[in-house]
């Protein structure tokens, strides 16, 4: 298909001195408009479309889209009794796990604003970011690595409260109890830290009955994100991310990708979920949007 001729969805004939479109596969319009809406609308949608599918499979363990959803309404209502709605930042300190989905889509569910912390950082870089982004509540887990630095950051009040999910609940059963034995010195002890009465485990902050209060989103305006990058001179920035860029973001990869088979694709999620990179291909581009046809499956991954 020559680069001049009219693409689907393409406003009229293309120009064929624009060099890059020679790298469009064909079909894809280079022109094409995709609707703002909150990136949490891909969640619900897959949860609708394909609910009993597995969502995640992390060292064995399962969840559904529609187990998934349920977590995510649950912890949504949690966070703003918490008191995260529009404006409120909350930090992510996590890797890629299936509490990295349910915190992030719960916090944007909430109204708030995500922003995500690399767990490699140093204490240092982590106490830059948190005051620099104005993030004073963060999700962690229990496990040594990342609790210590997060509680050095509520001992220094640069944060205020933290959530804290349990590491070994993530894996099968037969697992789980083989971490606890055999790896129990790498888990943090919450009820001894001095700062415990400023954290809350997710376990509390999800009993409840998920039925969080919807908040009123412009796409075009409400930041999803705010994205810390260390692609420029000096400290890393905060990149400030709306939902349309977000959302839009996701429908430009399943257009480019073409001919995807929803509801039986699987992702390998190598790609850390903090970083803009597997947020997109990964993360939010596995609950594809409605406005790509697909052929359902109940026993796949997508």
């Amino acid at each position: 298909m020559s680069v001049a001729a009219a693409m689907p969805g393409s406003a009229g004939p293309l120009n064929s001195s624009w060099p890059w479109l020679k790298a469009y596969p064909t079909g894809v319009a280079w022109d094409q408009s995709f609707p703002a809406r909150p990136v949490y609308a891909f969640l619900d949608e897959s949860a609708e479309r394909f609910g009993t599918n597995t969502c995640t499979n992390f060292l064995g363990r399962t969840h559904s889209y529609r187990e998934i959803h349920t977590l995510v309404n649950h912890a949504a209502k949690g966070l703003q009794g918490l008191g995260v709605g529009k404006g409120r930042k909350v930090g992510l300190f996590l890797p890629n796990t299936p509490t990295f989905l349910v915190a992030y889509y719960a916090v944007l569910k909430a109204g708030g604003t995500v922003v995500n912390f690399n767990p490699l950082y140093s204490l240092e870089e982590l106490e830059h970011q948190a005051r620099d982004s104005g993030a004073t509540l963060m999700v962690t887990l229990n496990l040594k690595v990342l609790f210590n630095k997060v509680e050095a950051l509520l001992a220094k009040g640069v944060l205020e409260r933290a959530v804290v999910a349990s590491f070994p609940s993530l894996l099968p059963p037969v697992k789980q109890a083989m971490f606890r034995i055999a790896k129990s010195q790498e888990l943090a002890n919450i009820a001894t830290s001095p700062v415990g009465a400023k954290v809350i485990s997710q376990k509390d902050l999800m009993t409840n009955d998920g039925r969080y209060a919807p908040p009123e989103i412009d796409p075009e305006r409400d930041l999803a994100v705010l994205q810390y990058t260390g692609g420029t001179t000096g400290v890393p920035k905060g990149a400030m991310l709306t939902h349309a860029n977000l959302s839009a973001n996701v429908e430009q990869v399943a257009s480019w990708a073409g001919a995807l088979d929803y509801g039986r694709e699987r992702v390998m999620a190598i790609l850390p979920f903090f970083h803009v990179f597997g947020m997109t291909v990964v993360m939010n581009f596995g609950a594809p949007p409605r406005s790509f046809s697909c052929r359902s499956s109940s026993s796949t991954t997508r």
